[in-house]
């Protein structure tokens, strides 16, 4: 037909063809991107001492006792939990950025940015996960072995995948 032949329709399909193609090419070099660990470390281990370490020591109670809902404790607990992840992750970003080069780190500023924002995402990722069975459960110990748990297990999946035909 004349609209399948049209200019603007082939420039259209061209163009959603090379996005398509562009995604796809990303996702699978994005999974291929090493992970700082010491980030999910961080973020696992003040997650579960956000919600569950106040429960242990107590001093959540005074908290709930103000006219403050505990969805917005909770909600403003992630958000710091957040900004500190991304504040460290910038940091360390920095250091390695502009301190790596004396060591003979050339790794260049946009792969760096890469890995520290998926390390980021990854740390955040189990870091609510950390806070939410924290706050399920009470529990410091069984929040951070659980958030730590499903970590090295995405971790080790993630890695063999690259290894392993079928985890592909």
């Amino acid at each position: 037909s004349m609209a399948r032949t049209s200019p603007a329709l082939a420039r259209r399909e061209r163009i959603t063809s090379a996005a398509t193609d562009s995604l796809l090419i990303g996702w699978r070099n994005l999974k291929r991107i090493p992970r700082i660990p010491e980030l999910a470390i961080f973020a696992i281990l003040w997650g579960a001492d956000l919600t569950a370490g106040e429960e242990e020591r107590r001093t959540i109670d005074s908290l709930l006792a103000t006219p403050v809902s505990r969805r917005r404790v909770i909600i403003e607990k992630w958000l710091a939990l957040c900004s500190a992840t991304v504040l460290l992750s910038v940091v360390l970003e920095l250091v390695l950025g502009l301190i790596g080069p004396l060591f003979r780190l050339h790794v260049g500023w946009a792969p760096l940015t890469a890995v520290v924002a998926g390390s980021c995402l990854f740390a955040l990722s189990f870091g609510t996960v950390a806070m939410t069975v924290g706050a399920g459960t009470g529990s410091r110990g069984l929040a951070r072995g659980v958030a730590g748990a499903l970590a090295v297990a995405t971790y080790l999946v993630s890695t063999l995948a690259q290894l392993v035909d079928w985890l592909k």
